[in-house]
């Protein structure tokens, strides 16, 4: 008890006075602070009453996710993994045929600069 006070009156004043309405001692570590949104306010003022009835094994489950999402997400990756695809083909293409093109050109300039007149 002696320590945990000795605790609190280290505080900085700042922060005491920052915090007026901040719980005793004797409180405080059955505290928990919890910083939520406004449109949150309106159902925990509803449900704090039925707070202790609350199953804590329930809320520690994580729902599956529905089967929609999952469609939504593999078909954003195909259209994505298909179009990088495509993309890298059309370049590589575009990359073979200005390859091929230049020396083509280089070819036929050369050969009419080494041919005979």
């Amino acid at each position: 008890e002696a320590e945990q006070q000795e605790k609190v009156e280290e505080v900085p004043a700042a922060r005491i006075h920052c915090c007026p309405e901040w719980p005793s001692i004797t409180v405080l570590p059955r505290v928990i602070v919890a910083v939520v949104g406004i449109g949150h306010v309106a159902g925990i003022k509803r449900a704090w009453d039925s707070a202790p009835t609350i199953d804590k094994a329930e809320l520690m489950k994580v729902k599956p996710t529905p089967r929609s999402w999952t469609f939504f997400r593999w078909g954003t990756r195909a259209v994505f993994v298909s179009t990088f695809a495509c993309a890298l083909y059309y370049a590589g293409y575009g990359v073979y045929r200005a390859g091929f093109f230049l020396c083509d050109r280089s070819f036929h300039v050369y050969s009419m600069l080494t041919a005979p007149a």
